[in-house]
């Protein structure tokens, strides 16, 4: 059974990898059929936040803990599953949006500091990124 999981989790990965990346302009852009009748991708400025939230509740009730892999976004469904990449250095990262915000004019996405250190942006805090919807939410 286990064998099967990882093939399907394997399976799973080189699809979602193989999908068409798009970069053209800023901001908010439908393509495809996915999230509310299309996929959405968006283009902007990411920052993270961590330890000042850590312990805190987030918008969807679960505690923040900046060591998991989340992300806070203004209007995704919470429970989203979102692809976040680091367009300067391509590093990529799949995170569950359990929050809101960011609450700085211009900013996209919050991510966790975990998020952000496998995005590598800890350091210089922000960062041009590429919001991508994976699975709109969690459940049936």
């Amino acid at each position: 059974m286990r064998a099967r999981t990882f093939a399907f989790a394997a399976m799973t990965a080189v699809l979602l990898l193989s999908l068409p990346l798009r970069a053209e302009s800023e901001g908010l852009r439908f393509v495809k059929a996915g999230y509310d009748g299309a996929e959405f991708e968006q283009i902007g400025i990411g920052s993270w936040y961590g330890p000042g939230f850590h312990g805190r509740q987030t918008a969807s009730g679960e505690i923040f803990d900046q060591t998991k892999l989340t992300a806070a976004h203004p209007t995704l469904p919470l429970h989203s599953w979102i692809k976040v990449t680091n367009l300067t250095n391509k590093r990529s990262v799949l995170l569950l949006v359990n929050d809101r915000g960011p609450y700085v004019d211009g900013r996209i996405v919050d991510v966790s500091r975990r998020a952000a250190q496998l995005l590598g942006i800890v350091k210089r805090g922000l960062a041009k990124v590429r919001v991508e919807v994976i699975q709109d939410t969690i459940g049936p």
